[in-house]
């Protein structure tokens, strides 16, 4: 399965969780998929955004372990 077919699986919520693990290939990702019109572009923005800062807080928070 490929991470495209997830995205247009699970929209999203795939965007969050990619961001937080993968980061900017998702991104790219989701904006490709929204522009197909599976899901609209705002969503893909706001969800990765969201993703990105937890993720980014998260490994933050890892490293100062």
């Amino acid at each position: 399965m490929s991470l495209e077919q997830v995205l247009i699986e699970h929209g999203a919520a795939a965007v969050v969780l990619g961001a937080i693990f993968e980061g900017d290939f998702t991104l790219i990702l989701s904006g490709v998929v929204a522009h197909l019109g599976i899901f609209p572009f705002p969503v893909a923005v706001a969800a990765g955004a969201a993703g990105s800062l937890v993720g980014d807080c998260g490994w933050y928070w890892l490293g100062r372990l």
